[in-house]
């Protein structure tokens, strides 16, 4: 799921949808904080279900001694692909000299979403030549042109893919939609998303997989 689709989903739920806006919605403390939300949101849920990664270390290239918080987006190890190692409390595995690479197995935190948007410059196409000649000087002082916040916006809307599970994304907006309202004194909006997004995160089914079991030999009737 994009964000712009998880977008969808959280602006329907609270009637703030306005699909002909870049930001989705016209309430501009909406457009200000619903990326942080999002971000926040994704944390708390994956510690119910946790997302699977892994970590190819080369200990010929980099040493024997890797520091945990070097591992990308770390929430908690799971294995590492060899025995020949050491865990020195919470901060560092030492690996035996005779090692060549490792493969750590871990959970991770998610990739967040950018809260400061920074628009990147946009390419100009050249213009054919036999229209328009430019100087080599003129063409140096051509001034760069950058996406407008808006657009910059959407772009980061249509790039960023969520790393949840599927049934985790179903629980999401619900979290996101009760955080948005929570200050909504007029109705209790607010409070229901929130009851409802509980009531959601108690029938998450922690398990990454369900497992498979492989039967082998047996007697030929």
């Amino acid at each position: 799921m994009t964000l712009k689709e998880a977008k969808y989903k959280v602006l329907s739920l609270i009637e703030e949808l306005n699909p002909e806006s870049e930001y989705l919605t016209d309430d501009p403390d909406i457009q200000m904080k619903i990326n942080s939300v999002f971000n926040q949101i994704q944390v708390e849920l994956c510690r119910l279900k946790k997302i699977p990664a892994k970590y190819v270390y080369d200990i010929e290239e980099h040493g024997n001694t890797l520091l945990i918080k070097d591992i990308p987006n770390i929430y908690q190890l799971n294995n590492i692909s060899t025995d020949e190692y050491e865990l020195k409390g919470d901060l560092e595995i030492v690996f035996d000299d005779d090692v060549e690479s490792a493969t750590i197995y871990y959970y991770k935190y998610p990739e967040l979403i950018d809260v400061i948007i920074e628009p990147q410059e946009i390419e100009v196409e050249e213009t054919d030549n036999t229209e328009i000649e430019e100087t080599e000087e003129e063409s140096q002082e051509t001034t760069p042109q950058y996406e407008t916040l808006a657009e910059a916006s959407a772009r980061i809307d249509e790039e960023y893919v969520f790393e949840l599970s599927q049934d985790v994304l179903e629980v999401m907006p619900y979290g996101v939609a009760a955080d948005l309202l929570k200050n909504d004194m007029i109705s209790d909006y607010g409070k229901y998303y929130y009851e409802r997004y509980n009531e959601m995160k108690q029938m998450i089914d922690s398990r990454v997989s369900s497992g498979l079991i492989v039967a082998e030999g047996g007697l030929d009737i």
